[in-house]
């Protein structure tokens, strides 16, 4: 008796994981890619830049689809826990006109330069419209001094760029993790009209 119920338990043991990938295969269903990048209300690809003063300023641009007409973002000087929150100020954002691309979606795109910033100092922000939000990101300005600096520079990331640009981000900052911003050379599309 001992031996068949061994038998039956290696039998299961074999079984089990293929029923899991053949009922896998049967329910999956590719999701639209269309439908992978549309954009919506809430912002996404939000990038951080500079357009000025490294020390007391910092731009934000990021995309939405077409509903978005109050385009904003909220700055306050960085703090341990949420109390920050209650000091942010508003800032409108602008937009730029309806951008389409190859798939069937009408994209705009907003940017926000924060200005009279302090030096040095770590500053949070999110951007939105006022009713849908990022979540709270955060920079630190540069120092008003020449001090040394490090930064990851990359660039050509359109082929699978989903699949394959978290991991080389991630080992960069490993690798670095000293590094004050990465600067992305571009290409990194893999169409024109995209």
């Amino acid at each position: 008796m001992r031996s068949r119920t061994i038998l039956l338990s290696a039998l299961l043991i074999a079984v089990v994981p293929t029923m899991n990938v053949v009922l896998a295969d049967l329910t999956a269903t590719k999701y639209p890619v269309a439908k992978t990048n549309k954009p919506t209300a809430v912002p996404d690809k939000v990038m951080l830049n500079w357009k000025g003063n490294t020390a007391t300023t910092q731009a934000v641009t990021w995309r939405t689809d077409k509903s978005v007409v109050t385009p904003q973002a909220q700055i306050a000087v960085a703090e341990d826990g949420t109390a920050f929150k209650a000091k942010a100020i508003t800032v409108n954002a602008e937009s730029s006109s309806l951008v389409k691309s190859n798939q069937p979606y009408t994209s705009k795109f907003h940017t926000v330069n924060f200005e009279n910033l302090q030096p040095d100092t770590k500053y949070m922000y999110r951007v939105g419209d006022g009713v849908n939000w990022s979540e709270w990101f955060e920079f630190t300005t540069a120092a008003d001094n020449a001090k040394p600096f490090a930064y990851v520079y990359v660039g050509d990331v359109q082929n699978d760029s989903k699949e394959h640009w978290s991991r080389i981000t991630r080992n960069a900052f490993s690798d670095l993790p000293e590094a004050d911003f990465i600067i992305h050379a571009g290409d990194s599309i893999n169409q024109g009209d995209a």
